[in-house]
């Protein structure tokens, strides 16, 4: 049976221009999956942490194991690297048989594999069963979701189906990990091992900055299934804190408070924390109530803009009234609340993000993530600005400079980047200087050897 190896993430060669996006070093639940769902079928599979080997050990790595496939996952930011490590892999042995997944083969897949020879097969959407059957060694024309190379041709095959029941896959693979370097993550009610877990995929919203990999149509596990997967995370591994990877928690809100009532039935919410991504018109007070009780610490809110008519141009489907209030009662249930906020959509102007770093003072959360507009494959920002529309055009097409922290990839004709940049950074600055409180949390999660690096990015403008 063939073995198959699969990166968690790909090997940093680049000099990543964005230092708050640094090298994600956390373990990957897509590639646990897929991982998972190999094992399961009987096929040798192993992960390896680029992150925590030299370049050399990981040659070693590839020889001892001997894979038939070898896997590497890539965001947009991290084309270039994904392509340098499937080089290294054909150096090793150029029989081995690259694949590529993610988002950014999704979104691009002529372009990607035009520009990225080192790759065999591109992934296109879900990737459990696709990479099951490549491993299977079926037909490639008939394998559906994929884009291969045959001779000097591309082709492309069948978009997959979507995987409409998410219980009937495996387990995760956590266990080929190497644990203990998860095991000391901060989060809000302590440290200790942090796990990535998923109860839906699939996101309906239509947000013209964000790119629905797998699908508007959601997809869920069962509630009781998904909390015997938290459970046993506990139990074997020692969980203490899960982050729901969900798009959107609480887009099925008899789903959501189907979960929190089973966690708290079992007493799990005494064992472990959790935290979520979730919106101002998908949550109520029943529910945030309901995620408190069941140990829920931390979530995330998609706010982006304090301009009512910039967040009806984009697409977001939620208003600032929506946002305060629910805000509000996250506060009262004593849950932390970042707030996701972008410079530069539609309709955005100086005055307008003024008024977004206003309203974001005024809010009760307690951390932000003030992001410059990216053009990201995919989206409806990208379509526009490929094609010179609505005021946007690419500045560049270098996926080094497409970090959400940077600036510098997008074009508009009313703000130049420097100009969201340089707001960006009052935004941060105004934002965490605003209490006493607000600047220990900031301080409390920097990462030491970045402290530096972003406090004279964030307070002097020195990049």
């Amino acid at each position: 049976m063939k073995r198959v190896l699969l990166f968690n993430s790909p090997i940093l060669f680049s000099d990543r221009k964005d230092i708050f996006e640094a090298h994600y070093t956390g373990i990957r639940y897509g590639i646990a999956s897929i991982a998972g769902n190999l094992r399961r079928n009987g096929i040798e599979v192993k992960i390896l942490e680029p992150h925590y080997q030299t370049v050399e050990e990981i040659r070693d790595i590839i020889r001892r194991f001997e894979p038939a496939l070898v896997g590497i996952p890539a965001y947009t930011t991290e084309i270039y690297d994904a392509a340098g490590t499937a080089e290294l892999v054909k150096d090793v042995d150029p029989r081995i048989i690259t694949i590529l997944g993610g988002a950014h083969i999704t979104a691009l897949p002529g372009e990607t594999m035009d520009n990225s020879p080192q790759f065999d097969i591109g992934v296109l959407g879900e990737g459990e069963e696709t990479v099951l059957e490549i491993a299977r060694g079926k037909d490639r024309e008939s394998i559906d979701g994929i884009i291969f190379r045959s001779g000097p041709e591309l082709k492309r095959t069948t978009p997959r189906a979507r995987i409409s029941d998410l219980s009937e896959l495996a387990e995760p693979a956590f266990d080929l990990y190497k644990l203990e370097n998860h095991r000391n993550m901060k989060f809000y009610g302590g440290s200790g091992l942090f796990l990535p877990v998923e109860s839906m995929r699939g996101c309906p919203f239509a947000c013209v900055f964000c790119f629905r990999t797998i699908g508007r149509q959601p997809t869920y596990k069962d509630p009781v299934s998904f909390v015997n997967e938290l459970e046993s995370y506990v139990d074997r591994y020692g969980l203490r804190h899960a982050d729901f990877i969900d798009g959107t928690f609480g887009v099925n809100k008899d789903n959501a408070l189907a979960i929190c009532n089973e966690i708290i039935s079992r007493g799990l919410n005494l064992k472990f924390r959790w935290s979520a991504n979730a919106r101002a018109d998908t949550l109520d007070e029943e529910l945030i109530d309901a995620i408190s009780r069941a140990g829920c610490t931390y979530l995330k809110l998609g706010i982006e803009s304090g301009n009512d008519a910039v967040l009806e141009k984009s697409s977001k489907g939620i208003t600032t009234a929506q946002i305060r209030s629910v805000v509000r009662i996250c506060r009262a249930k004593d849950l932390f609340v970042r707030g996701n906020f972008i410079f530069g959509l539609p309709g955005d102007t100086e005055e307008t993000i003024g008024e977004t770093i206003d309203f974001a003072k005024s809010l009760p959360i307690d951390h932000v993530n003030f992001a410059i507009l990216v053009p990201f494959p995919g989206t409806e920002i990208y379509r526009w600005a490929k094609r010179g529309e609505r005021g946007y055009s690419l500045e560049s097409e270098n996926y080094q400079y497409y970090g959400k922290q940077l600036g510098g990839a997008l074009r508009n004709s009313w703000l130049s980047s420097r100009q969201l940049q340089l707001l960006q950074r009052r935004a941060y600055w105004k934002f965490y200087l605003s209490s006493p409180r607000r600047m220990r949390e900031f301080a409390s999660f920097l990462n030491p050897g970045k402290a530096l690096q972003i406090i004279k990015r964030l307070f002097t403008g020195v990049k």
